[in-house]
C-alpha cells in the first residue's frame, strides 16, 4: 500500500511553493510521510525531525519502480528488487547504487517551502551537493 497523493497547486514559472501543513496532516509528526502531486510530478515528503522535512523523488534509482514509505518501517522500500533507502533517500540496501533524487525544503511554522528544482541523487558513498 502506498500513500494516496495530495494535489498541490503552484503558479506557472514558480521556483518554490509553500505547502500548508494542514494540507498534509501526516507531516505534523516526526516520521510522518505524504505523497504529493505537484505540476505532474510525484514527490515523497517525510518529516525527518522536528525541524526538517525531506522531499524525494519516489522512483527507485535501480529500475525506476515506485518506492513505498510507511512510518512503521522507518525506511523507504522498493518492492521490485529489494532496494531500501533511509528517510533522507540514501541507499541502505542495494541493488540501487544511487541515492534518490531530492528537492530542497525549509519548514517555516505551519508550512513547508519546497524548491521546484530536483537534484539528482549521488552515488553511494559520495556526498550530495
Amino acid at each position: 500500500m502506498s500513500l494516496a497523493p495530495v494535489a498541490i497547486q503552484a503558479r506557472d514559472g514558480a521556483k518554490k511553493v509553500a505547502i500548508p501543513l494542514k494540507k498534509v496532516p501526516d507531516l505534523r509528526e516526526t516520521g510522518g510521510g505524504a505523497l504529493i502531486r505537484l505540476k505532474g510530478k510525484s514527490i515523497l515528503l517525510i518529516r525527518t525531525n522536528e525541524d526538517t522535512v525531506a522531499a524525494l523523488d519516489p522512483v527507485c534509482t535501480h529500475k525506476a519502480c515506485d518506492v513505498l514509505y510507511k512510518k512503521d518501517w522507518g525506511e523507504i522500500r522498493c518492492d521490485c528488487h529489494g532496494s531500501t533507502y533511509d528517510v533522507q533517500g540514501r541507499v541502505t540496501n542495494p541493488p540501487a547504487e544511487l541515492n534518490l533524487s531530492w528537492y530542497r525544503t525549509t519548514l517555516e511554522q505551519d508550512r513547508i517551502v519546497l524548491s521546484l528544482e530536483m537534484h539528482p541523487g549521488a552515488a553511494v558513498g559520495q556526498a550530495e551537493e
